[in-house]
This record gives C-alpha cells, sequence and structure tokens, in this order.
C-alpha cells in the first residue's frame, strides 16, 4: 500500500542514517537517531540501554570491532514496515555486515521498533 511505502522510506531513511554515522563513527549524529530506553535484542539475549554513557559505550564497542574486521560498509534493507499506532511503527529488515568483498557475518534478519515524539522517528 501507499502507507506502507511511505513509512519503508521512512524507516530506510533512518536506518541508512544510523548505519553511515556509525560506519564514519560520529556519535553525536548517530545517537539522535535513538530514544532511551534502547531495547535490543541479540542472539545472546536482551540489553536495555537506558542511559547516554552505555549508549556511547555501545558505539564505541561497534567502533572497535569494525576496526578489528575491517568494515567497509553497513546495509540494513527494509522487508516490512507497519504502525502499530500512531507514534510507535514496527519494521523488520535484512542486515549486511561487508568488508571490501566479503562478509563480516553471515547476513541476518532482525527488526526495529521506531517511535515518534515531537514530530520526530526515533529507533527505540
Amino acid at each position: 500500500t501507499t502507507e506502507e511505502q511511505r513509512l519503508r522510506r521512512v524507516v530506510q531513511t533512518m536506518l541508512d542514517k544510523a548505519d553511515s554515522t556509525l560506519l564514519h563513527g560520529d556519535f553525536d549524529e548517530w545517537k539522535d537517531s535513538y530514544m532511551l530506553p534502547l531495547v535490543v535484542e541479540t542472539r545472546h539475549g536482551q540489553q536495555i540501554i537506558e542511559d547516554m554513557q552505555t549508549l556511547q559505550d555501545d558505539f564505541a564497542i561497534y567502533r572497535k570491532e569494525f576496526k578489528i574486521h575491517g568494515v567497509t560498509d553497513i546495509t540494513r534493507a527494509i522487508r516490512t514496515a507497519e504502525k502499530l499506532d500512531d507514534d510507535l511503527m514496527l519494521a523488520t529488515y535484512r542486515a549486511h555486515v561487508i568488508s571490501g568483498a566479503r562478509y563480516v557475518v553471515p547476513p541476518w534478519t532482525g527488526a526495529m521498533t521506531f517511535r515518534r515524539e515531537g514530530g520526530f522517528w526515533y529507533i527505540t
């Protein structure tokens, strides 16, 4: 539908910005994509990031890993985007972390929620 296409564009734009700023090490710009508390689900379990220092520490861990593995590109291609209510959205994506011409880790499917506050959407 047209609404889903619009939501997919919103989500893709947000993830492209988050991925690019993470890849280039711009924490100040990267943090603006997120709303705290941030709930992160990984293969190791759930992490709840409740403050800016923890978010910055998480960013630093990603940057260190990217440097170790020579990450040159991150992409998340949106699969679905749906509004759960006026200010809450759920999206699924396929993630790719690449070093040159090879995958650093196998591509995976993930999901994120987004919350709108003050007219802007944030990853939550």
